[in-house]
């Protein structure tokens, strides 16, 4: 039995969805000012660019929701893999670099991944509903 059904993507995708959008307007981070912990603001920074890929991919589970199934095993194979390297480059990345030529930051590298997720997500889609087999 697959764990990751169409359902249960499509509902852990919104789930994460309304994560982000409580993490983007800032409502828990009284609990971090409450409890005096330092890192609790970071962590939950980091969480928010984490979670803005979120978004996107509910939008591409309900695109591969009505679609055949080998569109939606094929984005789910590839979502499984992005998340794992796109949360290793958000680690690595540092929060603040002073270098003018190479600005690289997290939420630098978090944008980036979500908009080349998306335009890959597309074209993957677009690949295998119109594959002739």
């Amino acid at each position: 039995m697959e764990w990751f059904t169409k359902k249960r993507m499509l509902l852990i995708s919104f789930l994460s969805t309304i994560l982000f959008f409580v993490l983007y307007s800032n409502k828990l981070y009284f609990l971090c000012q409450a409890s005096g912990v330092f890192s609790c603001g970071e962590i939950l920074k980091f969480l928010k660019l984490f979670f803005l890929i979120a978004p996107f991919i509910f939008i591409f589970c309900v695109i591969t929701y009505y679609l055949d199934n080998k569109v939606f095993f094929s984005l789910r194979k590839f979502t499984n893999f992005y998340l794992i390297i796109f949360f290793f480059l958000l680690l690595i990345t540092p929060w603040y670099t002073g270098d003018e030529f190479l600005n690289l930051q997290k939420a630098h590298v978090s944008f980036l991944g979500s908009i080349l997720y998306s335009v890959i997500s597309l074209i993957l889609i677009l690949y295998k509903s119109f594959k002739k087999e």
